[in-house]
């Protein structure tokens, strides 16, 4: 037997330092297999998506329709984003059955504020265009 079939042989059957090929590549499959979530968690986590940005749209176009001042309004809009993106991260952590750090749910936050304070934006900008064109 040359040196080369004799390591082969060597890595197939393993040893007390190295586990064998075959035990290797069956562990690893199993990590694999245990990372990838079933189909119904995407679907729940896409209408959990949907619901919530329904919600916070709704809510963000009720406050631009309320009259309230610039200031409030900015505020109001950024603390209906952030919460909506915290509920969206708790639901996603709760159908996953693990829980983010707080640097996620921080991050999750800003980004949600960020996009209610821009939806507040966009809603006020499409009244005021709306008015400027039935305006005669």
């Amino acid at each position: 037997m040359s040196k080369l079939e004799n390591g082969l042989r060597g890595s197939l059957k393993g040893s007390d330092q190295n586990p064998s090929l075959g035990q290797t590549i069956q562990e690893k499959a199993q990590e694999a297999a245990d990372q990838v979530q079933p189909a119904w968690k995407s679907v729940v986590k896409i209408l959990i998506d949907i619901v919530i940005t329904v919600a916070v749209t709704v809510a963000i176009a009720a406050l631009a329709a309320s009259g309230v001042g610039l200031v409030a309004a900015i505020g109001l809009a950024a603390l209906i984003g952030a919460t909506g993106a915290l509920v969206k991260q708790g639901a996603n952590d709760l159908i996953d059955g693990k829980m983010s750090s707080w640097q996620t749910y921080a991050t999750q936050a800003g980004f949600g504020a960020v996009g209610g304070v821009l939806q507040l934006v966009g809603l006020r900008g499409a009244e005021k265009a709306a008015g400027l064109l039935t305006e005669k």
